[in-house]
Formats: structure tokens, sequence, C-alpha cells
């Protein structure tokens, strides 16, 4: 959490993706979730074969956004 922290005040954005595991916790989608809200970031939940989609589909919206 500090790291993310100091992420944050250096203007990086953190993005989440939760794969479906046998091994996952409750506690670890939580952990996600409050990552997520305490840098501004965001939490995907995704399948490994839409992963792809998921990264270029950011990437585009966050290129977009500081361009325009």
């Amino acid at each position: 959490m500090r790291e993310a922290q100091l992420c944050q005040r250096e203007g990086i954005t953190i993005n989440l993706f939760l794969l479906p595991s046998w091994s996952q916790s409750e506690e670890d989608v939580r952990f996600g979730y409050r990552l997520a809200e305490s840098t501004q970031g965001r939490v995907f939940f995704t399948a490994r074969h839409d992963l792809d989609r998921f990264v270029v589909w950011d990437y585009l919206q966050r290129r977009c956004d500081i361009v325009s």
C-alpha cells in the first residue's frame, strides 16, 4: 500500500487485473479494491483469454484522455 501511495503522488495510475484462480481468496479481492480506491486506480475482472483486450482498451482510453 505504501508503494501504491507513492505511485499516486507521482501521477501513476494503478490498474489491477484480477484473473480467476482457485487460490484467489475473498481477501485478495478486497485488497484489490482497497488498493484501487486509495490510489484512484481501477480493478478489472477478466478471464485469461480476454486480458489482452482489457489492457489494450485501457491503454487507448487513457492515451486519448491525456492527449485531448
